[in-house]
This record gives C-alpha cells, structure tokens and sequence, in this order.
C-alpha cells in the first residue's frame, strides 16, 4: 500500500501531464509557443499597453527572450509594439483586436473544459473539490516558498 505522500505526487503528475496535454493541444491549433502564450493571456488579462521590461520581469524571462518572443506575436499579428513618445529607448507592447479574439477562444474553450469537468463530479462533491484542490494549490505554493 502507497504511503499518502506517493499517492499524492502519482495524482500530481497526472494532473500535470493532462494540463500540459490540454495546453499543447490548444497551443498547436494556434501554432504559438508556450511563452507566447503565457505572454498574449497577460496582455489580455491586464488590457494595457505594457513595457518590455516589465513584460520580462512578469514572465522571468531576459529582455532578449522577451523581444523575441513579441516579435513572434507580431509576425503573427496577435500584438502591437511601439516606442514612448516620452522616452525613445524604451517600447511598449498591447494585444490587438486579433490578439484578443485569439485569447477569448482558447479561454471559452477552457472553460468548456471546465464546465464539461464540474459536470462529470458528482453533484454533492463538485463544491468540494474545487475547494479542495483550492487548499492543495495554496499549500503547494506555500511549500514551494520554503525551499
């Protein structure tokens, strides 16, 4: 018999592993990358111009990387970059209409997903565990701050 420490890392990855199989699937039907994404889904969250350096600082990522990476997004036509009128150094990033509708369908579809999930549990523990799997992200951003 598993101790509960193994059962738990064993569901852990298996939740893993589906959301990484979800996310890939979702990525590929849209040809952009993991960072790419992660990037457009914050330009749409916060539906603001943003600067560069902040974007890098957001995502731990080098303003290099940065660069590259919203270069991608506006070969794609998903974001619009732009210089400070105040300061010519320094660039600006927002999501486009494209963009936007880009990052609405992969959200509505996420939550059908979602939806599809809640119905599946049973009715009497569905409140539960989401609650539940609420405690678990919370202790596990927690243990994650103590290493």
């Amino acid at each position: 018999m598993e101790n509960l420490e193994e059962r738990l890392m064993q569901i852990s990855r298996e939740v893993h592993d589906m959301f990484i199989e979800h996310d890939l699937l979702l990525r590929h039907c849209r040809k952009i990358g993991r960072m790419e994404c992660c990037l457009l889904h914050y330009l749409f969250e916060i539906n603001k111009p943003i600067c560069m350096n902040d974007l890098a600082e957001h995502l731990g990522v080098s303003h290099s990387r940065i660069t590259r990476i919203v270069d991608n997004l506006v070969k794609k036509s998903l974001v619009e970059r732009y210089p400070s009128e105040k300061d010519r150094r320094r660039w600006f990033t927002r999501i486009n209409i494209f963009g936007k509708q880009v990052a609405e369908i992969a959200r509505d579809e996420n939550l059908e997903l979602h939806k599809k999930i809640i119905e599946a549990l049973p009715p009497d523990k569905a409140e539960q565990i989401v609650e539940n799997m609420k405690l678990f992200v919370e202790a596990f951003k927690k243990s994650m701050k103590t290493e």
